[in-house]
């Protein structure tokens, strides 16, 4: 069994599904492992930090979905794309600006020379503490006791 220490770690876990059938899948999981791994390395996150991460997302898997929810999550329409992950993972998304780089992501190339891309819905230079009508702003819907509106408080971004 090699030597599982915070060197070897994301090595071993890779490692772990190297056999995946699924070529993309086994890409994307190596890449978020080693996104992941450098994030908590770059942070020197803490078992505590973590914990309290995991908690955070719990919460909002749990979160109950609200009415009008689902189409209200912005500009990109994460609430719609995430099933069922329930409204409060797709406003993360939403804030986070997940939603809408995937979705510039997957723009198709101009079809003819001197065509351009569809615009996003919001500048590209959007402030950090985006007005509650930005795409970076959780849907009005959410129940403002939600673990999104209680992370916005705690960055100073109030929906």
């Amino acid at each position: 069994m090699p030597l599982l220490d915070e060197d070897h770690i994301t090595q071993a876990v890779i490692a772990s599904h190297a056999g995946a059938q699924d070529a993309r899948l086994r890409d994307v999981m190596t890449s978020l492992v080693q996104h992941l791994h450098g994030f908590a390395r770059e942070v020197r996150l803490t078992e505590d930090e973590w914990l309290a991460g995991l908690r955070f997302l719990s919460e909002a898997a749990r979160a109950p979905q609200v009415a009008g929810a689902a189409g209200a999550a912005g500009a990109a329409g994460a609430a719609g794309a995430a099933g069922d992950a329930g409204p409060e993972l797709a406003a993360l998304s939403e804030v986070l600006g997940l939603s809408m780089l995937v979705k510039a992501l997957n723009q198709h190339p101009p079809a003819r020379a001197g065509a351009t891309r569809a615009p996003l819905t919001a500048p590209l230079n959007a402030p950090l503490s985006a007005p509650p009508h930005s795409p970076f702003a959780p849907p009005a819907s959410l129940p403002a006791s939600g673990p999104v509106h209680q992370l916005l408080r705690a960055l100073r971004r109030d929906p």
